[in-house]
């Protein structure tokens, strides 16, 4: 394999290692600790690696990407990365890296030094010129390239120190954008990128940026206050290389009016006298013009009528597009969204393209809301020219209060494992305390999913694959971890649409009166509540902790004879096959714990059992999450097929007992007497709790 850049390495074996499983590209960029925009970046190359080694790459909306191809050619993928040759620097620094040569150039540049000042083959340099011209588009800049002269950057110095400023920043945010405010070095940048920081003293600016903003009569972005010094720093450079701006005299009049420019003033005295330059009238403006272009809180166009029209224009047509009514009513959104858009304005005015560390997960969230926001700009403020991190922060505002609305929504999610005993208790008690608006949840097993309605349900959510259903759902580890916590909250942004049409489609149901209980109804309850606490005593009688599993001893084996001898079943082998057929359709074991609960629910189990197997030493298995895993605490919770719902729902609370922090150590300790009295707890709370309902 040819050489391939660190990044790309890093999220190709991340694939391969996920590739039963669908990955988002945030849950990727987070994984690999960069921006979903830089993965959507080398995604490209990712795919052009894979196809070079047969496989290729399969994207799903609203699901994620996964490899697709056979298990040898990724597995003769994983070998061949494991001995590549890393190349560190991205694309992006790159350009980057190029923009600055030709910016601090005085002159046309030859292309023998670019490529070799850049790294790059003479053929390739063509290829990074031709994607930074593409990035110039929006500065009014262009790259002349002469045969024999050289490579040259074209335009007004205004626009290339506000290109450089955007690159830069991209490239300090991937790092930390407060790197170069603290006095060390950041290993994630790249070493020119470092220089640069040293060599215009950066950290000495900031340091005086810091004293004069406390004087303005308002706070700044953080994002902003950093791009700021990254100006500044520019600005002394370029001063230093005889490279100014110039405002025309009106502008300039009007700014010297503004405490900007008051501060901008004081500030660049000081700084005159510490880098021995020496800031026009000009300077100091645009200086001032980046200040207010980093207003937070300021909304001095409030007054103004006409603003006020384009405003509530602007602001109708996002609704109207992404379908948000009554947003008139939702004060935070009001707020938020009017302190915001008059520096927005004023920064679109003035050509600054702000930062936003944001944008690349805004983008990705909410397609929809930043398409609105788009083009409402472009049809209410067509002479101003709004940068893509400003559309994603005012999108935001409108995401935000969709959000709000939809946490008052009341939704019913379904929730599917293999047996409805088991994970699927744990991940309805996830759900509920990470979802407000899921405020029902109704839990059933694979085999019973063909009976149900699944209509009637506003989420499908399943812990194991149900891809022969012909409904949307969406597939979860079932202690729902930090990135499915994320995907669920996609999941539910991506249905609500559909949950809102069928609702409104939906016969209006007719309120009935509440009637007392029949006889009949009276005296099914209470042979179930005789069941149930059949089933209780069982249990509890015959808890137990077995420490006699030797290592070598095929651990379902161990398990079934346990139970036959139990009288769990009734013909040996029952109990080992239906738990390789659970395991089949995924670990068991419990991640970031040393337990697994094995579980079974079967017409072929006579009675009702729970107990706990202690190991003297860990043994190997499959997670939840289809990791391996260590586990030396194993839980067995097997149920017969033909109990009434109480009791599935009793075995479900058992599985969540096992999770809980106080009894970790009686769990560790293999404390039988403890175990069986939180037990007892449980079973008798669950008794209470259904016949305090048996009148309903």
């Amino acid at each position: 394999m040819e050489m391939v850049s660190s990044r790309e390495r890093r999220i190709i074996l991340q694939l391969l290692r996920s590739r039963n499983q669908f990955i988002s590209i945030r849950e990727l960029a987070e994984l690999l600790h960069v921006s979903s925009r830089t993965i959507h970046r080398e995604l490209k190359q990712v795919e052009r690696t894979l196809a070079e080694n047969k496989l290729s790459l399969l994207r799903v909306t609203g699901s994620g990407i996964r490899v697709e191809g056979e298990g040898d050619q990724m597995e003769a993928l994983q070998e061949q990365l494991r001995d590549a040759v890393e190349v560190d620097t991205t694309q992006e620094e790159r350009l980057l890296h190029l923009l600055y040569l030709l910016v601090e150039a005085s002159e046309p540049v030859k292309v023998a030094y670019l490529a070799n000042e850049v790294q790059l083959s003479k053929t390739a340099l063509s290829v990074y010129l031709d994607a930074l011209e593409a990035r110039l588009a929006d500065y009014s800049l262009s790259i002349i390239r002469r045969r024999g002269v050289g490579v040259e950057l074209d335009g007004e110095e205004n626009e290339k120190r506000k290109v450089l400023v955007q690159l830069m920043m991209e490239q300090l945010d991937q790092a930390s954008i407060y790197t170069f405010t603290n006095d060390h070095e950041e290993q994630n940048l790249h070493q020119f990128l470092q220089n640069i920081i040293k060599n215009q003293r950066m950290t000495m600016v900031e340091k005086y940026v810091m004293d004069h903003l406390t004087k303005l009569s308002y706070s700044i972005a953080d994002n902003a206050y950093v791009a700021l010094i990254t100006y500044i720093s520019i600005t002394i450079q370029r001063i230093k290389q005889a490279k100014f701006v110039t405002l025309s005299p009106p502008l300039l009049e009007s700014l010297q009016k503004t405490e900007e420019y008051t501060i901008a003033t004081a500030l660049s005295r000081e700084l005159e006298t510490t880098f021995s330059v020496t800031f026009s009238a000009s300077e100091i403006g645009y200086i001032a013009v980046q200040i207010q272009g980093a207003k937070r809180n300021e909304t001095t166009h409030r007054s103004d009528p006409l603003f006020e029209l384009q405003v509530q224009a602007f602001i109708q047509l996002v609704a109207a597009a992404i379908q948000l009514p009554q947003l008139e009513k939702d004060e935070t959104f009001t707020a938020g969204l009017l302190a915001h858009i008059e520096p927005a304005i004023s920064r679109a005015r003035e050509g600054i393209q702000t930062y936003n560390p944001l944008t690349e997960k805004i983008e990705q969230d909410y397609q929809e809301v930043v398409s609105a926001v788009r083009q409402a700009l472009e049809t209410v403020f067509p002479t101003f020219r709004f940068g893509q991190g400003e559309v994603a922060f005012l999108a935001l505002h409108f995401a935000s209060a969709r959000e709000r609305q939809r946490s008052r929504q009341r939704l019913h999610a379904l929730v599917v494992c293999a047996s409805g005993i088991g994970t699927s208790k744990m991940l309805a008690s996830r759900l509920q305390n990470e979802f407000p608006e899921i405020t029902q949840v109704s839990l059933s097993s694979f085999l019973e999913l063909k009976d149900m309605e699944l209509e009637s349900f506003d989420l499908l959510i399943s812990t194991i694959s149900l891809d022969q259903f012909h409904r949307q759902y969406l597939l979860v580890n079932p202690l729902l971890p930090g990135p499915d916590v994320k995907r669920v909250d996609a999941f539910i942004q991506q249905e609500l649409p559909t949950i809102y049409k069928k609702r409104k489609q939906a016969a209006p149901v007719k309120e009935i009166p509440a009637a007392f209980p029949t006889v009949s109804a009276l005296d099914s309850k209470l042979k179930e509540l005789q069941t149930l606490t059949a089933v209780s005593r069982t249990l509890w009688n015959n808890f137990m902790i077995d420490g006699t599993y030797q290592l070598q001893t095929d651990l379902f084996a161990h398990i079934d004879q346990h139970a036959a001898e139990h009288a769990v079943i009734k013909k040996y082998g029952t109990l080992a096959s239906l738990l390789r057929q659970r395991d089949e359709l995924g670990g068991m074991g419990i991640p970031d714990t040393r337990m697994a609960l094995y579980h079974s629910r079967s017409t072929e189990i006579e009675q009702p059992a729970f107990w706990m197997m202690a190991l003297s030493s860990p043994i190997i298995i499959k997670g939840m999450d289809n990791q391996v895993m260590e586990a030396d605490r194993l839980f067995i919770l097997a149920a017969p097929d033909n109990l009434p719902l109480s009791c599935y729902d009793l075995f479900s609370k058992i599985s969540i007992l096992i999770l809980e922090e106080h009894i970790q150590h009686m769990i560790r300790s293999a404390d039988h007497e403890a175990l069986s009295k939180e037990l007892a707890q449980l079973l008798t709370a669950h008794i209470q709790q259904f016949t305090d309902h048996l009148g309903g």
